[in-house]
């Protein structure tokens, strides 16, 4: 995988609005075999049965800390990169790298034949993967 490739993919998931899971998840929800439960309430979550024998079950998190739940004002992040570090305009807001960064990192495995495990409400006390866990 070529670097450049990478940077497009991380600057496109950083790119997300902070405010919501749902753009997120709507790229992955499109993959073959996905099996995606939105439901509104942080027990979203998508998941992506892997075919390989040896496969392993990768996760990240959709939701930030700086999503609707946390602030009381909507934040609009511009992320920038300069000499490989990325940051935002907005000094009282991140830039949902944790963890952005990690779907990023699990879209550029899809095809890897591993399952793959997008969940929403980790930020709020492991709501979507303790939903999943009890259902």
């Amino acid at each position: 995988m070529d670097s450049t490739y990478a940077k497009n993919i991380l600057e496109t998931f950083l790119s997300y609005p902070l405010y919501s899971v749902y753009p997120l998840l709507a790229t992955f929800e499109n993959l073959p075999r996905a099996i995606v439960h939105l439901d509104g309430d942080k027990k979203n979550f998508i998941y992506v049965p892997g075919e390989r024998k040896d496969r392993v079950l990768l996760v990240a998190h959709a939701d930030t800390v700086w999503d609707g739940s946390y602030v009381s004002h909507y934040y609009g992040q511009t992320v920038f990169e300069r000499d490989g570090i990325y940051t935002g305009i907005e000094s009282d807001c991140g830039i949902g790298a944790d963890d952005r960064a990690g779907c990023a990192i699990l879209w550029m495995l899809r095809n890897s034949g591993h399952s793959l495990l997008i969940i929403d409400g980790e930020e709020h006390g492991q709501i979507g993967s303790h939903h999943i866990k009890e259902h």
